[in-house]
């Protein structure tokens, strides 16, 4: 075993509080590989001390001498992390054969200005060395001049370091030594012509998502998506792994900080990597390193500096940085408009605006669990139906609503509308449904037919009982008449401040309380992500469906399934909620 640096750090890092619980997670894994104790995987020194060789040759761009990277290499500018990923990409191979790479795909979320835009830039100029005769490289980030930020890191580190810069070959031209540049630098890739290597700048967003054809045809040695938070679904993503399938030793980087949504294809990997360090499914090959906050506390970053460690690596390295992000908190402090820029990016906080947000989706994820037991148990139902096209959402809860909630919900939808849905609201619906939490029901219509049904066979199969059901009055008369014939107890739950106030408060101060236990359904964090509040002329605030993000349906059929067992278990014979309304 040797003592490289990115094993040094991680014996530094994991007795470190400042390292959140994933992180220790995946340094524990890279600590057993070092010393020989991984039952797959090992070190190839040689491969690593290669690689090394070439990173140490790069000098830092030029910088401003105040700079504390002024006529520095880039090798003493790595931090902790990036020596790891470094030696995770180029040490770590599988046991059996010591030239096959063991990870293949490198994830990578921190907060805001960490310096993985430019970690990703020092990666690609070793590739340049390393990688055989006609390899390609891509970048994609949201649009090209975001691409292009690791190009201008590349370029600086190129011009930076002569060595790199030019080929050794010298000939005399009129009595004057020449060197040729040894890349080739144009708008919009950069080539290694000696050998063909190549590296281009993509763009993928709302707009080249409408249309895909194209993209199926990469073959990508390595390719980094940047800011990956940001794009409107993983199509571009799976289209470059799929493209190196054949490919010996391709990688992929995979690289974002916090954005203001929880449908977004970073967020969907992250959650795959917390389940491969969890050991609930198996590691495909992918190392990741997750930078967010573990306290469950939604206050502590209003006054502890661990947050701001757990998002921020490089805090670490140098406490000048640290005061610039407290002096970032004390301005979240002073201005609430600013509170959510902070907490998304430079807290790795997922935050909507928090003077409309109705509740933290943070604190809804936490408060979801696997599975409950609803065998034998009491309970209400709420509906929200659809305008006959569109999402209609079924909410249970425990009858027992004197102190908690506990409850499941799921989404129906015209199954011939999905594609159409998924285009439009950019939401993977194909995907949700395998969940069993979002339901295809009728084809370009809803068919209640299908919905009363399945609220037969759940009462059923889980031997509770039903004990009434609140539904919006709205277009329903053929949902109620239906219900009633069955003998259940329908309440129509008018939708207005007088009626709903209550029962949006209780439901908000349950979840901000950890009162509130429901099965983890993504789709369901989506709507409350989606949950705009604003206040009427009596200062009573509202859900309000038109000013939403998007689709509110689930937590409206909540908020009606609340509002009834709230009216039951108080007062069941007079409407004990006033003031707050969900407008449609």
């Amino acid at each position: 075993m040797e003592y490289t640096d990115g094993y040094k750090a991680v014996i530094e890092c994991l007795d470190d509080p400042r390292q959140p619980i994933y992180v220790k997670k995946q340094f524990k894994i890279f600590k057993d590989i070092c010393e020989d104790k991984h039952p797959e995987f090992t070190m190839n020194y040689e491969t690593l001390e290669r690689a090394y060789s070439i990173l140490k040759v790069f000098n830092m761009p030029d910088a401003d001498e105040a700079s504390l990277t002024y006529g520095k290499s880039v090798y003493e500018c790595y931090m902790d992390y990036e020596f790891v990923l470094f030696e995770a990409i180029h040490g770590v191979v599988y046991r059996e054969n010591p030239k096959m790479m063991a990870y293949r795909e490198v994830l990578l979320e921190v907060a805001r200005k960490n310096f993985k835009t430019f970690w990703a830039a020092t990666e690609y100029g070793v590739r340049f060395f390393l990688s055989p005769k006609n390899t390609m490289m891509y970048v994609v980030a949201e649009d090209k001049e975001k691409a292009k930020l690791i190009k201008t890191f590349l370029e600086g580190i190129i011009d930076a370091t002569p060595a790199i810069k030019y080929l050794p070959e010298v000939k005399i031209i009129k009595q004057k030594k020449v060197q040729k540049e040894r890349f080739k630098i144009n708008n919009d890739e950069i080539t290694y012509p000696k050998y063909n290597i190549k590296c281009k700048f993509l763009a993928y967003n709302n707009q080249s998502a409408v249309n895909n054809k194209g993209k199926d045809g990469f073959i990508p040695r390595c390719y980094i998506a940047d800011e990956a938070g940001t794009y409107p679904n993983s199509y571009v993503i799976n289209a470059l792994k799929t493209g190196q399938a054949n490919e010996p030793n391709a990688l992929g980087i995979i690289l974002s900080s916090k954005y203001a949504k929880l449908n977004n294809p970073f967020e969907k990997r992250v959650k795959l990597a917390k389940d491969m360090l969890d050991g609930k499914i198996p590691n495909t090959g992918t190392f990741a390193l997750l930078y967010e906050p573990d306290t469950p506390d939604e206050n502590a970053w209003r006054h502890d500096d661990l947050v701001l460690h757990h998002a921020n690596p490089a805090l670490k390295h140098n406490p000048w940085l640290l005061k610039s992000r407290q002096n970032l908190r004390q301005q979240a402090l002073n201005d609430p408009d600013y509170e959510a820029e902070f907490l998304t990016k430079v807290c790795n906080i997922i935050c909507t605006d928090v003077q409309t947000q109705y509740v933290p989706t943070n604190l809804v994820k936490k408060s979801m669990v696997e599975h409950i037991d609803w065998t034998g148990r009491e309970v209400y139902i709420g509906l929200d139906l659809s305008t006959t096209d569109d999402n209609t959402a079924l909410a249970i809860i425990d009858s027992d609503v004197s102190e908690r909630i506990t409850a499941d919900v799921y989404a129906f939808v015209p199954s011939a509308k999905i594609k159409v849905k998924e285009h439009r609201e950019h939401v993977n619906y194909t995907q949700f449904i395998k969940t069993g939490k979002v339901l295809a029901c009728g084809e370009k219509v809803i068919d209640y037919g299908n919905i009363i049904d399945f609220i037969i066979k759940w009462e059923r199969e889980n031997q509770a009982i039903i004990r009434g059901i609140s539904i919006d009055p709205f277009n329903a008369d053929d949902v109620i008449n239906e219900l009633d014939l069955l003998g259940y107890d329908v309440t129509l739950t008018t939708q207005h401040s007088r009626i709903l106030h209550a029962p949006t408060k209780f439901l908000r101060e349950c979840i901000l309380t950890n009162r509130f236990t429901c099965e983890y359904n993504e789709f369901l964090l989506i709507n409350f992500q989606n949950v705009i509040c604003t206040r009427d002329t009596n200062l009573n605030s509202y859900v309000n469906k038109k000013l939403s993000a998007g689709k509110i349906d689930e937590v409206a059929a909540l908020i009606n399934a609340v509002y009834l067992a709230r009216k039951e278990a108080l007062n069941p014979t007079q409407d004990v909620f006033v003031n707050t309304f969900i407008v449609e």
